[in-house]
């Protein structure tokens, strides 16, 4: 497969930023080839080149979806960025406790959380605090723009190396139960 011409990657450019915000910088075009192989696969299409035409024909609706979900980076893991979560664990949670106390609700949004492991982490941070917010409805909505990544969170299933990436072994046990 060869590089994408420039004309294919301005339009892949400009269609991921007009359906998610998100600027593919030059810096980060190294990743198209790579990450479109399956959607070239999927299409039976040979080339990067090819699968943009398809999209500018406009006849296959769902395709340039197909290959904004692709683009986008689903990096995640439980806990992941550690200071936030320590910062949340110690200080966050006493402050919000403490102005919520006559509502004893709280309602988190978890942005742009991937697979869900940020919000799934969110929820452990409550459990292994249980008593503190005994009485308390806490709600937490993760979002993501990729509807892929979404429906993979709703799952709540994940594998061994996503588990093991970002939790101690007593937490894996006590969340966590191993399927097949």
């Amino acid at each position: 497969m060869s590089a994408p011409d420039d004309a294919a990657t301005q339009v892949l450019t400009v269609l991921v930023e007009a359906r998610t915000g998100q600027h593919l910088s030059p810096a980060r075009r190294w990743r198209i080839e790579s990450s479109l192989k399956p959607v070239l696969r999927e299409e039976g299409l040979v080339s990067v080149d090819e699968l943009v035409g398809r999209i500018v024909s406009g006849r296959d609706k769902s395709l340039a979806g197909k290959v904004v979900d692709a683009l986008l980076n689903n990096e995640t893991s439980f806990f992941r960025d550690t200071g936030v979560f320590e910062q949340i664990d110690r200080d966050a949670l006493e402050a919000i406790r403490a102005g919520r106390a006559e509502q004893r609700r709280i309602r988190i949004w978890s942005a742009a959380c991937s697979t869900g492991q940020e919000a799934y982490s969110l929820a452990m941070v409550f459990i292994e605090q249980a008593e503190q917010w005994q009485g308390w409805q806490i709600d937490i909505l993760g979002t993501d723009i990729s509807q892929r990544a979404v429906a993979a969170a709703r799952s709540g299933l994940y594998s061994q190396f996503e588990v093991q990436r970002g939790l101690g072994v007593t937490q894996m046990l006590r969340h966590f139960d191993e399927t097949p």
